[in-house]
């Protein structure tokens, strides 16, 4: 077996930060199915099975220890009465924007009031995503959904009953009588999650983030008789 040099990892890591800013870009102009090129990049940079390292476990074993940013419900704000217990029944942390051309993930920052440092490990498997009558999904779950189940990498014949739920889930309904969007709240949470591991790679590994090209100077000379 030939050992790969640190240079061949850093190559391929550019090149899946790149096919990820592609995919999120498409998905901001209402491309949707991209979602699933996002999962895909996910996994390949972050998920581990067994043998098979993460991309960025071959940079810097540490990588679920790096600091990132997570979206989480604000705080409550009003105390609650003696007895009660406050309970979040449906999360959906992702910007999106809805115009009668269609629905586009957002590329604005999400709240500030709504962001909390963590680690990658834990934004990676913590409860994300919560839906009445299903619960909660983790953004490993959705990922290895669209990877695994949705056509990202495979489709399986079989899902099980709970993803059926999320694949199934229409509450997020916006409009009017005449014209109802329905949120693809499973795709839109991985385009968000890959919008957001940019941001980290551009923090932890700036070697793969592309730097600005200076514009090229060409200067012609006139034509001499």
């Amino acid at each position: 077996m030939v050992k790969l040099s640190k240079e061949y990892f850093l190559e391929r890591l550019r090149e899946q930060r790149h096919l990820l800013n592609k995919s999120v870009t498409e998905m901001m102009k209402g491309d949707l199915a991209e979602a699933l090129r996002v999962a895909a990049s996910l996994r390949v940079l972050i998920h581990e099975t067994g043998r098979n390292k993460a991309l960025l476990a071959q940079l810097n074993r540490n990588y679920l220890e790096f600091e990132i940013l997570d979206s989480e419900p604000p705080p409550q704000k009003e105390p609650l009465p003696p007895g009660v217990k406050a309970a979040v029944v449906l999360s959906f942390p992702v910007g999106v924007k809805i115009t009668d051309a269609g629905v586009f993930l957002s590329s604005e920052p999400q709240p500030p009031e709504t962001q909390r440092p963590t680690i990658l490990g834990k934004w990676w498997n913590r409860t994300s995503l919560i839906i009445p009558g299903a619960g909660g999904f983790s953004r490993k779950e959705i990922v290895l959904g669209l990877t695994d189940k949705e056509g990202g990498a495979h489709v399986d014949p079989e899902i099980t009953a709970r993803y059926q739920q999320l694949l199934g889930y229409g509450a997020l309904r916006f409009g009017t009588a005449q014209k109802i969007t329905t949120l693809n709240v499973s795709r839109l949470m991985a385009g968000q999650a890959g919008l957001e591991l940019l941001r980290f790679l551009d923090q932890h590994f700036p070697d793969a983030t592309p730097k600005p090209q200076a514009p090229m100077e060409i200067t012609i000379q006139p034509k001499k008789d």
